[in-house]
C-alpha cells in the first residue's frame, strides 16, 4: 500500500520481508515494521498493544550498542534515531503510540486483513514467496501504492 515492491517474503520465527526499494518516508517505514510486529495476532483475531512497561526493556536494549534486529528493535531504533539517544522514555513512548495508532488504523481495514490472511495462507503452504507473488496476491484486495500518495499529508 506504500508503493513498494517486495523482493522476498519468508515465513517462520525468523521471517522477514526484503524490499526492492526504501520506504517513501520514515513514517511509512515505521508503520510497515510495526505491522510486522502486530501481524502475528491477526491470525487469531488479537490486536496486541504492548504496555509501556513491556516496551521499556526494548528502549534500554536499543540504547546499548548490542541492540537486536527484530521488528520491535527496529521500531524502537528508528524512533530513538529520530528523537536522539538521550531522548526521555516518555518522548520515545509517545512517538511509539503515535505510530501505533496509525498502523492499527491500517491493519483494521477489512481489505488489508484479507490481503494479510491470503498472503499468510500462501506462506503457510510454501514458506517463501517472491515479491511478485506476494504483490499479486495482495493486489486482489488492496491497491499497490494507495497509501504512498497520502504519505506527505500524514508524515
Amino acid at each position: 500500500m506504500f508503493g513498494m515492491t517486495p523482493e522476498a517474503v519468508v515465513a517462520g520465527s525468523g521471517g522477514f520481508v526484503r524490499w526492492q526499494e526504501k520506504p517513501s518516508s520514515r513514517a511509512a517505514e515505521l508503520a510497515m515494521t510495526m505491522a510486522g510486529d502486530f501481524g502475528g495476532g491477526l491470525a487469531v483475531r488479537v490486536e496486541y498493544r504492548p504496555f509501556d512497561s513491556e516496551l521499556a526493556p526494548w528502549i534500554d536494549l536499543i540504547r546499548k550498542p548490542a541492540g537486536g534486529f527484530c521488528d520491535r528493535c527496529r521500531i524502537i531504533r528508528q524512533i530513538v534515531a529520530d528523537l536522539g539517544l538521550d531522548a526521555p522514555d516518555v518522548a520515545i513512548l509517545s512517538a511509539y503510540r503515535t505510530a501505533e495508532v496509525r498502523t492499527l488504523e491500517i491493519l483494521r481495514r477489512k481489505d488489508v486483513r484479507a490481503a494479510i490472511r491470503t498472503v499468510a495462507g500462501a506462506l503457510m503452504k510454501t514458506g517463501r514467496l517472491t515479491g511478485e507473488e506476494a504483490t499479486t496476491i495482495a493486489a486482489r484486495y488492496i491497491q499497490p501504492g494507495e497509501l504512498k500518495e497520502h504519505e506527505n499529508e500524514n508524515s
